[in-house]
């Protein structure tokens, strides 16, 4: 006697849809490789080499930029728009700003025994200093400011 089997085996897909499948995981994958590719920190680019510089140039400028601040000074005093205590400060402030500029020495925070005891390197600038400190805190105010000028410009333009 013949029976009839009410098993029925599963029913099988067509291969495309196994091809599509894989493709659609394919494009997943690949769709969070190029989030993350794009997305990840950049690499430091390599720092861009320095140009040579003539290092003349920067301590000529120097100089001629703290000469021309050193003419404005006394040209400011004698006309009356500074009084000479303050034309004193300015030189001082100026002559250490630049040595400070060329050398890196901190001679703008140094009193007149700090410069002395920094050696003979900065004796010149020891000397002007010196020669502006009764101009800036002597009981005297009608110091004249043409000879501290002239060695201030005088340091200066010895510098090297």
């Amino acid at each position: 006697m013949h029976v009839d089997d009410p098993f029925y085996p599963p029913m099988t897909y067509h291969w495309i849809w196994s091809v599509l499948g894989w493709m659609a995981l394919l494009a997943v994958v690949g769709w969070a490789g190029f989030i993350w590719w794009r997305t990840r920190p950049a690499r430091p680019a390599p720092p861009p080499r320095p140009v040579p510089m003539n290092p003349g140039w920067r301590l000529a400028r120097a100089k001629y930029d703290t000469m021309a601040q050193i003419d404005q000074i006394v040209w400011e005093c004698e006309q009356g728009r500074i009084d000479a205590r303050t034309a004193h400060r300015q030189l001082s402030a100026a002559m250490r700003a630049f040595v400070d500029d060329v050398s890196g020495a901190a001679t703008s925070r140094m009193t007149l025994s700090d410069l002395g005891a920094r050696g003979p390197g900065l004796a010149s600038v020891t000397h002007v200093v010196h020669q502006l400190y009764p101009g800036e805190f002597g009981p005297d105010p009608a110091r004249p400011i043409r000879p501290a000028a002239q060695a201030a410009k005088a340091v200066v333009a010895q510098w090297h």
